[in-house]
């Protein structure tokens, strides 16, 4: 209803109430970032899985994006780098999983942010609208030049994890183990996991459901006081 380039529309909230199902719509996100980032995250790793890129021989690394994901994450970024800005940066993301192989919590905690690695990747990476993607939104292609001069180059157009390339359910129960194993215990994990299989076997597993979810958890992305310090000042 308050979607970026409409106009409001509360009649939306209730617009086929009953009758209009959204939940084999939703596409879940396999990384920590932004869905917009998707689509390069998988070209890396399709070009390190068919062969292994060595990062200290690149020269520059270049990612072509539609105008959306260029407005949303194409910005210039600078040290000291704050996770949530991080998750949504082509800039910070595409030289992090060069490096890691990963773009999972881990490579957005603020320790792995702020270290040189990745710092010197980025200062070889250029961001860049390509007008003949914005008839697909996600659709990016990354570029690797290496020193000799040879490249490396993929083309992704419906990332993992949208609705044209669905993570399977095994897939979405092990993102959700991974991110919840040190911030809920065993026990409760596995519960929650219990209840949501199934919902549709037991007449109170709504309400069973929101009991196992309203105890505190951990956090996931804390701050240490050093970068709060850095940022702050």
């Amino acid at each position: 209803m308050f979607g970026e380039g409409h106009d409001p529309d509360p009649s939306q909230i209730a617009a086929g109430l009953g009758s209009r199902w959204r939940t084999m719509r939703y596409g879940i996100k396999p990384y920590a970032s932004m869905g917009g980032l998707h689509a390069a995250i998988d070209d890396v790793l399709a070009l390190e899985t068919h062969t292994p890129i060595d990062v200290t021989s690149i020269r520059e690394i270049r990612v072509d994006v539609s105008d959306a994901v260029f407005h949303h994450g194409g910005f210039d970024i600078q040290r000291p780098l704050i996770p949530i800005t991080a998750q949504m940066s082509l800039k910070y993301t595409v030289p992090v999983v060069l490096l890691d192989g990963a773009a999972l919590i881990d490579q957005y905690e603020p320790d792995r942010i702020n270290r040189d690695d990745v710092w010197d990747l980025i200062e070889k990476a250029t961001v860049t609208h390509d007008p003949d993607f914005d008839g697909s939104t996600y659709k990016t292609r990354v570029r690797i030049t290496m020193e000799d001069g040879s490249c490396r180059e993929k083309i992704v157009d419906k990332p993992t994890g949208s609705l044209g390339n669905p993570l399977s359910d095994d897939e979405i129960v092990a993102k959700y183990r991974m991110l919840t194993e040190h911030i809920i215990d065993h026990d409760r994990r596995q519960a929650i996991q219990d209840a949501v299989l199934g919902l549709e076997q037991n007449e109170n597993g709504p309400r069973d459901l929101m009991a196992l979810l309203a105890p505190t958890v951990g956090s996931a992305l804390a701050f240490p006081t050093d970068v709060v310090n850095a940022v702050e000042g």
